[in-house]
């Protein structure tokens, strides 16, 4: 059996800078709000890029996190997007402030 050696076909991705300086804004926004919170950051399919789950955060909010930021990802939404209020959106969508500085 041969197994094809060539090259692999690869897509751009978020840079690990990007998606820490991300984490740093959103931890630094929530510690300003008097929050725990964890923040998750994925790339363009929904595989985990950053974790950083702020102390005083529940333990369920890990996976919350995860969750959110994956459903966001599969169906191609801007992450402030997926969490704008209804009444920005015309949609329903859970609740959350902006962390400024994202788009």
């Amino acid at each position: 059996m041969t197994t094809d050696t060539g090259t692999w076909a690869t897509r751009p991705t978020m840079a690990g800078e990007s998606s820490r300086r991300m984490v740093d804004i959103a931890v630094a926004e929530a510690a300003a709000m008097s929050v725990a919170v964890t923040v998750v950051i994925v790339d363009e399919s929904g595989v985990l890029k950053e974790m950083y789950r702020m102390d005083g955060a529940p333990l369920v909010s890990v996976q919350t996190a995860m969750s959110k930021a994956y459903a966001a990802a599969a169906i191609g939404c801007r992450p402030m997007t997926f969490t704008r209020p209804s009444s920005q959106t015309g949609r329903r969508s859970p609740r959350s402030r902006r962390v400024q500085g994202w788009r």
